[in-house]
């Protein structure tokens, strides 16, 4: 799918009316196949972290995971980290075309690269001030979840206006009972049922959404990528 192809005027109006679009097929099977056995492929349950700190020019990409409370939400997922000056081609590519749904729906931004000139050169790590990144988020089977919540910016020219991610797994396939839903006049929309991988969701970021719990009558299993997976472009 060629994000240049979108009709972004039209996308806005429809997520600002629904408070939510799901552009369809935005990744093919094959893509989705590679993500997810690139993911599969370099994932080490040992190297789960707690803490991130902050993120500087360099380091090295990481998976964490939540559980608990956080500061927009309380969820327990698995964050498997993306940065743009590490060596992530097939990642970069698909956050690259995600992100510039979101930034042609905000009219705002910043460079995937921006800041990033002669990074290569520089020994010291610099907080940089504005770029982007990605990550994949694993809700794993028997409990993975996010609670209700909604972005904390009132202007539309930032850009996390929108939520923008896209599916690498199906309901139904994947995991069976829970997933995405967004809150809208007071009704609750499972977003999870009327898409499937490879779709593109955008949300209205000052409508509540979540993750109803994946799967929760399930036994628990950290050591193996499974439940419900997204991938999305992130601002720093």
């Amino acid at each position: 799918m060629n994000s240049k192809k979108i009709e972004y005027k039209t996308l806005k109006k429809k997520v600002d009316k629904n408070g939510y679009f799901i552009v369809k097929s935005f990744l093919d099977s094959k893509q989705v196949n590679k993500i997810l056995s690139l993911l599969r492929k370099e994932f080490n349950s040992k190297k789960d972290i707690r803490k991130s700190g902050k993120y500087l020019s360099g380091m090295s990409d990481f998976q964490r995971l939540d559980i608990g409370e956080y500061a927009a939400s309380s969820r327990f997922a698995r964050y498997f980290f993306k940065f743009p000056w590490n060596k992530n081609d097939a990642f970069s590519k698909i956050a690259s075309d995600a992100y510039d749904v979101r930034s042609n729906l905000t009219k705002y931004q910043i460079g995937l690269w921006n800041g990033l000139k002669n990074i290569s050169s520089s020994k010291k790590q610099t907080k940089l001030s504005k770029f982007c990144y990605s990550y994949l988020i694993q809700y794993p089977v028997g409990g993975g979840f996010m609670s209700c919540h909604r972005e904390y910016y009132s202007k539309e020219s930032r850009g996390n206006a929108y939520v923008v991610y896209v599916l690498l797994t199906t309901k139904g396939k994947d995991f069976k009972k829970g997933g995405a839903y967004i809150k809208k006049n007071n009704k609750l929309i499972m977003i999870e049922d009327k898409a499937k991988a490879g779709d593109l969701i955008v949300y209205k970021g000052s409508n509540y959404h979540g993750v109803m719990t994946i799967d929760n009558d399930k036994n628990l299993d950290l050591n193996t990528i499974n439940g419900r997976i997204i991938f999305t472009p992130v601002m720093n």
